[in-house]
């Protein structure tokens, strides 16, 4: 018996897509396959409702995440006190050029056109991740 095995899988012998294609067949036998249409369409928009919905809470949360930001840069204006972030720990080595590494993180970057110049792995991934979001936030915005 392998672990997370039961007892009805291993005595029925049957696990994983199966099931999904057992429960399929057997949906068809019990509504009908004149049926299936309509339900498999009424599946197909609740799922695009979810995704809308996840894609709402995305754009809720690149808003939040932009005016956090604003508000950390204006809050370092001079007269306001200024709360320092940690610098990143020594131990982060600094991203080499694309024509000496050739590794998929400089080919990203010079993609996106992130300076790597001097900075850690950390730093341009998160720049690169910046830019990415901020491509898509256009892009939803656009339609």
């Amino acid at each position: 018996m392998e672990a997370g095995e039961t007892l009805f899988q291993q005595i029925m012998g049957v696990g994983g897509i199966e099931w999904i294609v057992l429960l399929a067949i057997f949906l068809i036998f019990l509504l009908g396959s004149d049926k299936m249409p309509k339900i498999m369409r009424a599946l197909g928009k609740a799922l695009g409702e979810f995704e809308k919905g996840r894609m709402e809470i995305q754009r809720e949360l690149m808003k939040l995440q932009q005016m956090q930001l604003q508000a950390e840069t204006s809050s370092s204006e001079p007269g306001n006190p200024e709360v320092k972030p940690t610098p990143p720990p020594p131990s982060t080595a600094t991203v080499r050029a694309r024509g000496e590494t050739g590794n998929f993180l400089a080919k990203m970057a010079e993609e996106l056109g992130v300076d790597m110049e001097g900075k850690s792995e950390e730093e341009v991934w998160e720049e690169i991740r910046r830019k990415v979001l901020e491509a898509k936030a256009e892009k939803e915005q656009k339609p």
